[in-house]
């Protein structure tokens, strides 16, 4: 038999689950994260068996992962004050926790579905790392629904989104754009829908983000009542949230590049070509800051360059269209080329 890649976690029951918050907020009461610390454990006198059946995570096994998870997130755990560390960073340590715990519990979907399997994880197994992020212990993050939950919405983040969810990112998706997505049951049962919201709202340059992202989601989720989105192919979803999105108030357009015109005139057609391109085109749902960067540190063919290396072949966006149709004039894609 070959070796087995997902498993099943204990699970502890409300009542259980609801003793252990409140041994969690009195050691926290009595010596913060590190008391908490003390609690954490691969195991729990009233686990309950896994009635899906499949292979159980032995105490074993949930130690090692319980390790693997604080290195994942050592840079805010092993802070002195781990809460106000995090407080300062709630995005990036949510993205970064909902990373580790799907790669290292790697755990069966069905059984991720279960409030009472992240009770376990969140309060027995990770009782530290879920007080540091929720330390008034709200039952909503502690015992509550999946969309609100400390540990299983994030879970359900990272398998939906993905690489989406990006650490570099200057701005990274915030705790309200996400649950206002996932909460919305007719957005969030059509993963490839959501992933098109998302990457709209963290390539929005509205200046005032989350309302906006808000107001997007209410416009899509209305007209899930008159369209069968599952039907739209991913470039028709794009389509149509991006045509959305353009009459959401407070939509920024992307700023007007202008550069600065080369001496050669077989250059200077080729930069004043793209650049048209770009304040005609360019707009949220394309936003590459290093294009603009790449144009005024390096000239236009190494720009086209770059961002050729950047976008594939099934990129559509009507700007790398045209940048396309552009650099197949045989004299400007010499330029571009080099010969």
């Amino acid at each position: 038999m070959g070796e087995v890649t997902t498993w099943v976690y204990p699970r502890i029951a409300l009542a259980h689950a609801q003793r252990q918050v409140e041994a969690i907020r009195s050691a926290y009461a009595e010596g913060g994260v590190a008391r908490v610390r003390n609690l954490a454990s691969p195991d729990h006198p009233a686990k309950t068996p896994v009635e899906t059946g499949g292979s159980v995570a032995q105490p074993g096994r949930l130690s090692d992962i319980r390790t693997a998870i604080l290195g994942d997130l050592a840079s805010w755990m092993d802070a002195p004050d781990p809460v106000a560390t995090i407080s300062r960073d709630t995005a990036r340590f949510d993205i970064a926790l909902g990373r580790s715990l799907y790669e290292r519990l790697d755990i069966i979907h069905s059984d991720a579905a279960h409030l009472e399997t992240w009770n376990f994880l969140s309060l027995v197994l990770l009782p530290d790392v879920t007080v540091a992020r929720w330390p008034a212990l709200h039952p909503d993050r502690v015992l509550g629904s999946p969309s609100k939950h400390a540990m299983q919405r994030l879970w359900i983040r990272e398998r939906v989104l993905g690489d989406i969810l990006d650490l570099s990112s200057p701005k990274p998706l915030g705790e309200d754009e996400l649950f206002q997505l996932f909460d919305r049951t007719a957005l969030a049962r059509n993963h490839r829908l959501v992933r098109v919201l998302a990457s709209a709202v963290i390539g929005s340059r509205a200046t005032k983000r989350m309302e906006w992202a808000r107001s997007l989601y209410k416009r899509i989720t209305f007209l899930t009542g008159a369209r069968l989105m599952d039907s739209l192919s991913d470039a028709e979803l794009t389509q149509l949230v991006a045509a959305e999105a353009a009459t959401v108030p407070g939509t920024s357009s992307t700023p007007r590049l202008k550069v600065r015109l080369p001496a050669d005139s077989d250059e200077a057609r080729l930069t004043e070509a793209v650049v048209a391109a770009w304040n005609a085109h360019a707009d949220y749902a394309f936003v590459d800051g290093a294009f603009e960067v790449d144009m005024a540190e390096y000239g236009t063919a190494e720009a086209v360059r770059r961002l050729s290396a950047r976008v594939g072949d099934g990129d559509e966006h009507p700007f790398v269209v045209e940048v396309r149709s552009i650099v197949r004039d045989p004299v400007l894609g010499a330029l571009v080329t080099g010969r």
